[in-house]
């Protein structure tokens, strides 16, 4: 990291000329800058980049897991089963009177 001493009005030059910036006024803790740079360069404060940052991350997706189909059998009953359920339902009086 770089560290300079500057005054105000005096500038810093980054690149060839391309970005400079300029103490504009220093007042206690505080210092006001002035940057110049190509427009296509986004300039911002720390926060507000890492907010940018965080908002331009993809969500997260839960991790792949290879799930097997479900089969079931279901099977139809018998013919005999089916006499049985009937012969039941008329033995208990459910049947046709």
């Amino acid at each position: 990291m770089l560290v300079l001493t500057r005054n105000t009005n005096q500038t810093i030059i980054i690149g060839k000329e391309l970005i400079m910036i300029k103490v504009l006024e220093i007042s206690g803790q505080s210092v006001r800058l002035g940057i110049e740079a190509p427009q296509e360069l986004s300039i911002h404060r720390e926060e507000i980049y890492n907010k940018i940052e965080q908002n331009q991350k993809p969500l997260s997706k839960p991790p792949e897991t290879k799930k097997e189909p479900v089969v079931r059998m279901i099977s139809e009953p018998s013919l005999n089963e089916v006499a049985q359920r009937i012969s039941d339902s008329e033995g208990n009086g459910e049947g046709n009177k």
